[in-house]
């Protein structure tokens, strides 16, 4: 493991508290662990920090946990289970634990995760990992090498190239989870990627096949509203971005309410899916629109 003056170093670059580098870092070493041990074959990462760590970089705010789509038919009791028992091992100075009640299977089934004890030479803490079985991916998944940063010349291996949900797939992600949650680090990362060049068309056919898949209800009209009057945990924000980095709640909420209101624009055909959420009647219509979104 990194050394605390190395960590220390990378909390003062990025004008972060330690605790939020030093878990950083250790994220970095998990997905490298994983990497060596082969979990990519099953596994593909995403969330907020699979964009800090493999698409933006620094300019990112940082993130806390590991977040991944499983492919493949695995069973997710027996994959939890296996995942418990990976992370119960000392990895290059970082000792890992799972305790048998820290992981779980929810949502009928179709995610689970677990909350990774780990501690070395200078701290200890816990991270969670979760596993989602909840939509297929639509779009092919993208191999990515880790983001150079302050630390990277001190690691001790080179840098995990993991495959990465693709960017506008975990935009869409991204819309809906802010659509079923209030999260002020959803609506951060939308705003900032919404002033990225990306096809507009593409992403709301991706939000509506997920909604689909999920059986989750979505109105563009009722998510713009919600947008602009959540009452969202700003200090969470906060803690994940550089101390001399001003943001303005109210710019944030306005990028997005007036950036994503193309999502209301959807063609007939988007408009009948959105209708067949719950009873699933559409399938083939569903098929015809991943066709052209893939």
């Amino acid at each position: 493991m990194i050394s605390r003056n190395i960590a220390n170093l990378y909390a003062r670059d990025n004008k972060v508290a330690l605790d939020i580098a030093e878990r950083d870092i250790v994220l970095t070493y998990a997905l490298k662990f994983l990497e060596e041990k082969k979990w990519f074959d099953r596994i593909i990462f995403k969330g907020g920090t699979c964009l800090r760590k493999f698409y933006i970089g620094k300019i990112m705010r940082f993130s806390l946990d590991l977040d991944f789509t499983c492919i493949g038919k695995d069973n997710l009791d027996d994959l939890i289970l296996e995942m418990a028992d990976l992370f119960s091992c000392e990895y290059r100075g970082i000792r890992f634990s799972v305790g048998h009640k820290d992981f779980y299977v929810r949502d009928n089934g179709l995610s689970c995760g677990a909350m990774i004890r780990y501690s070395h030479s200078f701290h200890q803490s816990v991270f969670d990992i979760d596993l989602s079985l909840r939509e297929p991916m639509l779009l092919s998944p993208v191999s990515r090498a880790l983001v150079k940063v302050g630390y990277s010349r001190y690691l001790e291996f080179s840098a995990p190239t993991v495959p990465c949900l693709d960017l506008l797939e975990l935009q869409a992600e991204k819309v809906r989870a802010s659509y079923q949650r209030l999260r002020s680090r959803d609506i951060y990362d939308l705003a900032f990627l919404v002033e990225q060049p990306f096809d507009k068309e593409l992403l709301r056919k991706l939000v509506v096949l997920k909604f689909w898949h999920v059986r989750g209800e979505f109105n563009p009209e009722t998510y713009l509203v919600r947008l602009e009057s959540g009452a969202y945990d700003w200090d969470d924000l906060r803690r994940l971005l550089r101390k001399d980095q001003k943001f303005d709640a109210k710019k944030i909420l306005r990028k997005c309410t007036q950036g994503y209101r193309f999502l209301a624009d959807l063609t007939s055909e988007e408009k009948k899916v959105l209708l067949d959420t719950k009873k699933h009647h559409e399938s083939s219509l569903v098929k015809k629109l991943q066709a052209r979104a893939g």
